[in-house]
């Protein structure tokens, strides 16, 4: 059976929880399709486009695919201008048949997407979710905290499995 997880962004480029995706598509053989959402603008009017969502929508895909061959995940990349950030990643997912949305906690805030249209996703139920809760980023911590923060990285990648599973 083919899974396909679809890992929407909108903002903040998060290489850590990426990296997390990332392995855990590797060990479960899931294709990751990468959705770079830029908001405030649509094919009709481009120009409402922030020079600052495309930087980070440039460097947001260019992670996905230096991850994606690092992990030999299979998937693919789409960047779409949008004005309703939350109904374009339905709409995605249905389109292109993505068994989950995965989406990333911290513990200060959402990484990849903004806290509203995490909760917004969450609220509606619209499509499957896969939730993960990661740690703090490792940035400025000793090499025990960040090996502290790998193992519970790969610990909830194994419980986001099991209960992914039903």
């Amino acid at each position: 059976m083919s899974r396909r997880w679809l890992l929407p962004f909108s903002w903040e480029v998060d290489v850590e929880a990426i990296d997390a995706i990332m392995r855990l598509a590797a060990l479960e053989g899931a294709s990751l399709i990468a959705l770079s959402l830029l908001p405030g603008a649509t094919t009709r009017s481009p120009y409402k486009l922030r020079a600052e969502h495309w930087q980070q929508s440039q460097d947001f895909l260019e992670v996905v695919r230096w991850k994606r061959q690092r992990y030999r995940v299979k998937g693919e990349a789409y960047e779409l201008l949008t004005e309703d950030v939350g109904q374009s990643i339905v709409s995605f997912a249905h389109e292109f048949a993505c068994d989950r949305v995965l989406v990333i906690r911290r513990p200060h805030g959402d990484a990849l997407l903004p806290a509203s249209q995490v909760q917004r996703l969450v609220r509606e139920r619209l499509v499957p979710l896969m939730l993960f809760y990661l740690p703090e980023q490792s940035e400025g911590l000793s090499l025990v905290q960040r090996f502290c923060a790998w193992l519970k990285v790969h610990s909830l990648g194994r419980l986001a499995r099991i209960g992914s599973a039903r």
